[in-house]
């Protein structure tokens, strides 16, 4: 039974302005790697039952990141230009993709994959720590799928 290690979790963001020609950028140079999947649950008291029923309405997935300023790294050239932007609304929104170290169902050498649109909001710059934070939040629904490696870029497939 292997236990998977922090290197095989792997995070890409889109840097390219053609969705449909994406160029994934991965997330090397950071210490966090903490998917949070925030459940929205609704507490409901019927009159027919002793004790409150809890009723899990859906999940607002995010997760606060970061890259060490390291000129020259696919990802922080990115998201220095992007910070430096400053962008709101739709121009805050990049399609990420989520790469798990779990096998696809069916698809030899491929990897059990989620792309999904997300709000990029920068939190901090840190010269001392060398680190550009910004949160990652859903901004629309997951595509379930599988992604393969070819020279290290991957190739997302949906379900």
């Amino acid at each position: 039974m292997a236990t998977w290690e922090k290197q095989n979790s792997m995070l890409f963001i889109d840097t390219s302005e053609t969705p449909s020609a994406p160029d994934w950028a991965r997330l090397r140079k950071s210490t966090v790697f903490d998917l949070a999947f925030n459940p929205e649950v609704e507490t409901l008291d019927f009159i027919d039952q002793q004790f409150p029923s809890d009723v899990l309405k859906y999940y607002k997935p995010s997760m606060e990141q970061e890259t060490q300023l390291e000129e020259g790294d696919d990802l922080f050239d990115y998201m220095f230009a992007l910070m430096n932007a400053l962008p709101t609304g739709s121009s805050a929104v990049r399609p990420v993709l989520f790469v798990f170290p779990k096998a696809a169902e069916g698809a030899d050498g491929a990897f059990v994959a989620w792309k999904v649109d997300c709000t990029v909001s920068f939190a901090n710059y840190d010269a001392v720590e060398k680190k550009l934070s910004f949160s990652l939040a859903f901004a629309g629904d997951v595509s379930h799928g599988s992604a393969t490696f070819s020279a290290g870029a991957p190739t997302f497939t949906a379900d």
